[in-house]
């Protein structure tokens, strides 16, 4: 079997890793890697499905499992490459400063608790004993265990390494339609003209995923869109603090060599990359917010992601119905490629190889917008 992968980011990496480990030795990966804005390495990296979410539903559920998965992953990954993803498992906290603020933590608290997660409730002594850096002024906070991150730019070069090790093959160019029209094979047409032919297209094409049309020019994954993310980082000279900060207007995530990232701003505006200072004095506030020491230090680097959205903010993934079994979505991750992608690939690789179904909650149907 042929696969012909879109998209060389988080998706599609993790997807062409898994169908290598089971055995398949022709994949390719079409990867535009001049395009700007890609999602994969400018996130943030935090694996915190319980610290965001404040509803119990099929997505909070694929997400805690995808968490999970990662301690497996991790190992196997870097005892495969030798690289050092700089995986964290310190836990996270979430920061109230209000009345309003404790109120969404403890709602927050009280589903997850019965559910059995493992959260705990913090009061403002609590809080400052375990970040003394944290703003005298928080009142309590939720501390998450088991909510993790990883250095995503590492984890990227690490997928990249042990693609070039397994001969997975690049092809540099922009995918724009896909025909499997026809029983005997896909057919993948480039900007450049090129045309590649596979048994299997698996189509992760980030915030991009919806430009790549079928033979009748109609796009197979329909409504994904681009939301901008503005980011900035600050930079020590050591780790100063232990744990992934979050309050309800934003994140701090620490990594081990001092760098802190900050982030995010979420802003519907088509595919501009502009770094805009108005909404990066927002997030560098709400940095401020809980770790007033920042105010003395001078932001390091600002960037800009474009995640895949999509309506509904649930991914597309699994088979696409009505094109002979050979279009695979691995999509619309939005907030959250970091975190789903090396669970959802593993799932995705075992649907295509043994032919399962089901394997994804029947809200992420990757065709439910084209219908």
């Amino acid at each position: 079997m042929k696969v012909v992968v879109i998209g060389g980011g988080i998706a599609g990496l993790c997807v062409a890793r898994e169908l290598k480990r089971a055995g398949l030795s022709r994949i390719s990966i079409i990867d535009d890697s001049g395009i700007s804005g890609a999602a994969t390495d400018a996130a943030a990296g935090m694996l915190t499905p319980q610290a965001e979410t404040d509803k119990d539903d099929a997505f909070f559920r694929f997400s805690i499992k995808s968490r999970d998965f990662y301690d497996q992953f991790v190992s196997e990954l870097e005892e495969e490459t030798g690289f050092d993803t700089r995986f964290d498992d310190t836990g996270t906290l979430v920061v109230a400063f209000s009345e309003a603020d404790e109120s969404v933590l403890r709602e927050r608290y009280n589903w997850q608790k019965s559910l059995g997660l493992d959260v705990e409730y913090l009061n403002a002594q609590e809080t400052h004993q375990r970040e003394s850096f944290i703003n005298p002024a928080s009142t309590a906070s939720l501390f998450f265990p088991r909510d993790c991150q990883i250095d995503n730019v590492r984890l990227h070069e690490a997928l990249g390494i042990f693609a070039e090790r397994n001969d997975i093959a690049f092809l540099n160019g922009r995918a724009v339609s896909v025909d499997a029209s026809t029983a005997a094979t896909a057919k993948v047409a480039l900007e450049n003209g090129s045309l590649i032919e596979s048994d299997v297209v698996v189509i992760a094409g980030g915030a991009w995923t919806s430009s790549i049309v079928s033979q009748t020019g109609h796009p197979l994954l329909a409504g994904i869109h681009p939301v901008k993310g503005q980011m900035l980082s600050f930079r020590t000279v050591k780790r100063f603090f232990d744990h992934v900060l979050h309050s309800p207007r934003g994140y701090v995530v620490p990594r081990a060599d001092g760098r802190i990232v900050v982030g995010a701003t979420v802003e519907k505006a088509g595919y501009d990359c502009e770094i805009t200072d108005r909404e990066l004095d927002g997030v560098r506030r709400s940095a401020v917010e809980m770790v007033p020491s920042f105010r003395n230090l001078s932001i390091e680097k600002k960037w800009v992601g474009l995640r895949p959205g999509t309506e509904d903010g649930l991914p597309l993934l699994g088979k696409l119905a009505g094109h002979n079994s050979r279009i695979y979505a691995a999509a619309g991750y939005y907030r959250n490629g970091i975190l789903i992608a090396p669970y959802a690939g593993m799932l995705l690789a075992r649907e295509i190889i043994e032919g399962k179904s089901e394997m994804f909650p029947t809200e992420f149907a990757a065709d439910r917008f084209s219908k």
